[in-house]
């Protein structure tokens, strides 16, 4: 086990073998090497809470900045690559939701970026030449839900499965306009991929994959899972497709589905390294791939998926001894600058806190 991985979760490309992200335990920004793993750190988000976790699980790139979602954070996270330095954006404090989960992903449109919810009654729209915000939550009409960060875009429509229960958003992005369908699904989907003019649902527990139509909003339930499929709850995250077919990653069960799209077969798919009873976290997708995050009792290992032929490599990102040092002492004399409060973790220490003392 690297001690020196970074669990990046909020993340995107910026050339054909470097990304930018931040580290899902702090506040720190890294460039990412997509062809090595080797990162090193560039900045760090002022103004947040250290210690709060997952303070923005997606970003995208966009005229020389990175925009970053807040989750926990409290405002948007806009870093510029040229100057290395990072604006923060406010955000309209509403009610009714949870504010360690306010949004959760990031669509492009135009020269607007629309922050999809998790559970805040909105769709936040950002002018990325103006810099003004709007909200849109005509939609939202008082009901309960909670969106994850994998929202399905087809034509001018993005679309958003509740985790909680069978509501979908459709939110129209030409007309800035959203309405709540029910597709039946008994306990919530987690994520949806778009295939010859349906969305398909990848289900949270072992009900049913959802077969939704776009135009005429009906719903098909396929529930015939292999046998010796194990779990019963959060079974399945991320589903995707490609030419063999549409694909359900395992959260926490013991193996991948394929979904036969034409005969509406649920059988067991060979994609290395998803099966056994092992619990994986969906991190974040890039260039063609999955980055996936996975535990197995108590070792852990990162896996990239390819999405279009479903191998696997075991791949993370890491920083070197050297720039690991580097990041240790930075992060600790950059927090004491902003006022937090130092904690021993995996990233700092007694002699990190002594040592920015002294400088």
């Amino acid at each position: 086990m690297n001690l020196n991985r970074l669990k990046i979760e909020a993340a995107c490309k910026i050339s054909s073998d470097y990304a930018v992200g931040i580290d899902d335990g702090s506040n720190c920004i890294f460039k990412l090497d997509t062809t090595t793993g080797e990162s090193s750190l560039l900045t760090m988000v002022p103004g947040e809470d250290i210690y709060t976790g997952r303070l923005y699980t997606t970003a995208l790139f966009k005229n020389g900045n990175v925009y970053f979602t807040p989750f926990s954070a409290n405002e948007i996270a806009i870093y510029d690559i040229e100057k290395n330095s990072v604006l923060k954006k406010k955000i309209t404090v509403s009610h009714g939701y949870n504010s360690k989960k306010k949004f959760s992903g990031i669509v492009e449109y135009g020269d607007y970026l629309f922050m999809t919810p998790c559970t805040y009654p909105a769709v936040l729209r950002l002018n990325t030449i103006t810099g003004e915000t709007d909200y849109y939550g005509g939609w939202a009409k008082g009901e309960k839900f909670l969106f994850r960060k994998a929202p399905e875009v087809f034509d001018d429509h993005f679309y958003l499965p509740s985790t909680t229960n069978d509501l979908l958003l459709d939110f129209d992005m030409k007309n800035c306009a959203g309405t709540l369908y029910h597709t039946g699904s008994e306990n919530g989907c987690w994520s949806a991929c778009y295939h010859q003019g349906n969305l398909w649902l990848s289900p949270i527990k072992r009900d049913a994959v959802i077969k939704w139509n776009i135009v005429n909003h009906r719903s098909e339930k396929i529930h015939a899972f292999p046998d010796g499929l194990s779990g019963k709850d959060f079974l399945f995250t991320k589903i995707y497709s490609n030419s063999e077919g549409l694909f359900l990653i395992p959260a926490n069960t013991n193996m991948a589905i394929k979904i036969d799209v034409e005969n509406k077969q649920l059988m067991k798919a060979d994609i290395p390294g998803l099966y056994g009873n092992k619990i994986t976290q969906f991190l974040t997708e890039m260039n063609g791939y999955l980055y996936l995050f996975i535990m197995d009792n108590n070792d852990y290992k990162y896996l990239r998926l390819k999405m279009d032929d479903n191998t696997t490599d075991e791949f993370g990102f890491y920083l070197s001894d050297r720039e690991m040092q580097r990041y240790r002492q930075t992060f600790a004399q950059k927090s004491m600058e902003q006022g937090n409060i130092l904690r021993e973790n995996k990233v700092v220490n007694l002699s990190d806190f002594t040592g920015a003392l002294t400088r």
